[in-house]
């Protein structure tokens, strides 16, 4: 991966990530995994990112 972003975030939004990661229906292996999926998903809802046909019709 060429592009690399480092963010620091407040110790609540972080408490909140690790139980969306400890809870998520998905399969999350990773901190970078979990901030990936949650990135995809609000760019997608937001329609910053086109959505595949076949992932589009899922949701």
């Amino acid at each position: 991966m060429k592009d690399k972003i480092t963010v620091r975030v407040t110790p609540e939004l972080a408490e909140a990530f690790n139980t969306f990661i400890e809870k998520s229906p998905e399969p999350i292996r990773t901190r970078q995994d979990g901030l990936r999926y949650i990135l995809h998903d609000w760019l997608s809802d937001q329609g910053y990112l086109e959505l595949p046909a076949e992932i589009d019709k899922k949701h």
